[in-house]
């Protein structure tokens, strides 16, 4: 995240951008966006590089797995009411 960061002001510094982008932002945005770029300097990389996973992590336990569940209890359901049905014959 701090090479992106760089690389953005970089990309201000060289085209002048940031003298007229910050005469028409009010001073409470600067300084909340000075903050929250300090909050997330002070994350260690270790972090960023596990996000990937994490997310990959929680999709997987929040939504494939339920449904999963969900469609192999479906097919037992189908078992079950053809049985029923079979007997009943």
């Amino acid at each position: 995240v701090e090479n992106i960061w760089t690389e953005v002001v970089d990309y201000v510094q060289q085209y002048h951008i940031g003298s007229h982008i910050s005469a028409h932002v009010p001073t409470q945005v600067i300084s909340f966006f000075a903050t929250l770029r300090g909050y997330l300097q002070a994350v260690p990389t270790s972090v960023w590089n596990s996000i990937p996973l994490t997310v990959i992590s929680t999709v997987l336990s929040l939504m494939i797995i339920p449904w999963s569940l969900m469609k192999i209890d479906d097919f037992f359901q189908n078992l079950a009411e053809k049985k029923k049905e079979s007997k009943a014959k």
